[in-house]
């Protein structure tokens, strides 16, 4: 016959919450000690908000937009992307051994080094579609040229073409 699950599903659900109140009880007390306030203090602004300082601001690739550069702590910096008063994103880096941050918007491509260093770059412009032009040859020989190739369409239909040298 089999258990029933409620035994042991109430034995996890109390330990977990038991784990948790520890946690959080730990998180909340401070110690009373001049000595343990400054490193209670130091402790905090490490995994709170950290004051940011702006260190540069940095004209893009595509020449309209900027970079605004913060130093948040040590190897830890974030960057504010902004074109014509309006703010597109934020890019922020984890320390000296991360990976950069990297981010892209019509073809702008934006990374942000952990040492604060900002790249960017452009992407090339897609060829433009071939326009097609038409020779109408009525009653006289019509001619056309692009890049180099000449082309002649006579009245009756014979159509000639070559490249310049």
């Amino acid at each position: 016959m089999r258990a029933s699950r409620t035994p042991r599903t109430a034995l996890v659900a109390a330990g977990v919450t038991a784990a948790l109140g520890v946690s959080a009880a730990g998180a909340v007390a401070l110690p009373s000690s001049p000595a343990g306030d400054v490193a209670s203090a130091g402790h905090t602004t490490a995994h709170s908000t950290a004051q940011r300082v702006h260190v540069k601001t940095v004209k893009l690739a595509d020449k309209v937009s900027t970079a605004k550069v913060y130093k948040t702590g040590k190897y830890r910096y974030e960057a504010e992307i902004w074109a014509k008063g309006v703010k597109y994103g934020t890019l922020y880096t984890n320390g000296k051994a991360a990976p950069p941050a990297h981010a892209q918007n019509n073809g702008l491509h934006v990374t942000l080094h952990p040492d604060g260093k900002v790249t960017s770059r452009v992407e090339r412009a897609k060829p433009q579609p071939v326009v097609k032009r038409v020779l109408v040859a009525d009653g006289r020989a019509a001619y056309g040229q692009n890049n180099g190739l000449h082309v002649t369409l006579q009245p009756d239909g014979q159509l000639a073409s070559w490249v310049a040298p």
